[in-house]
């Protein structure tokens, strides 16, 4: 009877445990638990994919590029160190000081030896019996191949300088790893590793052309050895090493800023495509991507308003060296015996003035489809189905007003007016050689 009595009450125990187990408080109780820890599971994960990427920016990205522009003097060592050491800010400063030295001892003595970086040293015959090449080197040369391009260089350096170590302590970094972590999804390892390469490549191509530059003029100086004018020196020799160190010296500077304009708008050309492909996957809200979008704005300004400024200056003066080298080749004759040396510098510099336009021109061609995803998103409308026609209508009229322009010379880069302008390069080109 006893054991009756307890079965029983064991049965009844487990009908209301199953009762409560069933019951739909039980279970929507059961249920935001679970989803409660699926947020906050996913909410971990996605913290520690943004840490994974932001770590391998800094790492592969941010502090190599920073000692690279340290060590031109552009940046001080001590910056990325959270408590500076007196001997490293010395050193920062050490630095700094010699390569102003080196660049105002460049261009000294090519302007004593007549070495112009379009040609060489600039000779002509003398006329007489003996008919030796000597110096040549009247005012004008003197005022728009010496004086001019170094004024323009200096300032340049002297502009950047100001913009790196004054205008912006810690926002280069920042904005690389803000880029670097909206252009690659989550957890993708390979896009990260995808995303490092493409731009060591655009550093290995700078480092390829400063290399290219170095083999070239150093031809130039074995070939028409300088004689510096004004001057007695004892040593001839030292003073051509001094003209081959400031002539690097300009070089690295000025191949430096040139890639790390084509670095910034690499970098915002693949944050213009992730963008559109987040909008178009459904992969984040409304309201966030215009917030993303107006980030993206704001890089595309700095780019436009601080850096454009001095990569305008070099590509001037690369295209005059380009275009002066030319012409001097085709005119003058008697520069046939350094014909691919001449050949070389002018291929180097018209390299240099072009690769800003052609990196403008892809970031210009990314702006221009970011700013057409209201048209596609109104044109597909069950892409997003759930939202209202007042959010539609409101991205529609966001995107299309937008002004996502890159600028050179304060005039917005595009496709068609880059071929317009090597097609005039071209036909320029010919015309000289043909009147010539």
């Amino acid at each position: 009877m006893a054991c009756a009595i307890e079965q029983g009450r064991g049965i009844k125990k487990s009908d209301v445990s199953s009762k409560r187990c069933c019951s739909p408080s039980y279970i929507s109780a059961v249920d935001i638990l679970s989803s409660s820890e699926i947020v906050q599971v996913s909410a971990t994960s996605n913290e520690e994919n943004v840490a994974v990427a932001l770590n391998y920016c800094k790492s592969r990205v941010v502090v190599p590029y920073l000692k690279l522009l340290a060590a031109v003097g552009l940046r001080p060592l001590a910056c990325g160190t959270n408590r500076p050491t007196w001997c490293i800010t010395s050193l920062g400063l050490v630095i700094l000081a010699f390569m102003l030295a080196l660049l105002l001892t460049g261009y000294t003595l090519q302007f004593l030896s007549c070495f112009r970086r379009d040609l060489g040293p600039l000779r002509e015959k003398n006329g007489n019996e003996t008919n030796d090449w000597v110096d040549f080197c009247p005012m004008p040369q003197m005022i728009f191949s010496f004086a001019i391009p170094s004024f323009l260089h200096l300032c340049t350096y002297l502009y950047m300088l100001c913009l790196f170590r004054v205008r912006e302590v810690e926002k280069l970094p920042h904005l690389m790893e803000r880029v670097f972590v909206v252009s690659s999804p989550p957890g993708n390892q390979m896009q990260l590793k995808k995303l490092t390469t493409s731009l060591w490549l655009l550093l290995a191509i700078a480092f390829t052309w400063l290399v290219m530059s170095m083999v070239t003029f150093s031809l130039a100086l074995w070939l028409e050895p300088p004689n510096f004018h004004w001057i007695t020196i004892e040593c001839p020799v030292a003073m051509r090493v001094l003209l081959a160190s400031g002539t690097i010296v300009q070089d690295a500077v000025q191949s430096i800023l040139v890639s790390g304009y084509c670095l910034q708008a690499h970098l915002l050309t693949l944050f213009a495509a992730a963008l559109r492909q987040r909008i178009l996957k459904r992969n984040i809200s409304l309201l966030d991507w215009m917030r993303e979008v107006r980030e993206f704005l704001e890089l595309l300004r700095h780019l436009n308003n601080c850096l454009a400024p001095a990569v305008c200056v070099l590509a001037l003066l690369s295209s005059s060296w380009a275009l002066s080298g030319f012409i001097t080749i085709i005119r003058r004759p008697e520069y046939s015996s350094r014909l691919f040396v001449a050949a070389l510098l002018v291929l180097l510099w018209a390299t240099l003035a072009t690769a800003p336009f052609f990196m403008a021109t892809r970031l210009g061609k990314n702006c221009s489809a970011l700013r057409d995803v209201g048209h596609e998103i109104r044109a597909k409308p069950f892409l997003y189905m759930d939202s209202s026609t007042e959010e539609l209508d409101s991205l529609l009229l966001f995107s299309s007003t937008l002004r996502l322009k890159p600028r050179l010379f304060g005039t917005p880069v595009s496709g068609q007016y880059f071929c317009v302008f090597i097609a005039l390069i071209a036909l320029a080109t010919l015309v000289v050689g043909q009147l010539t």
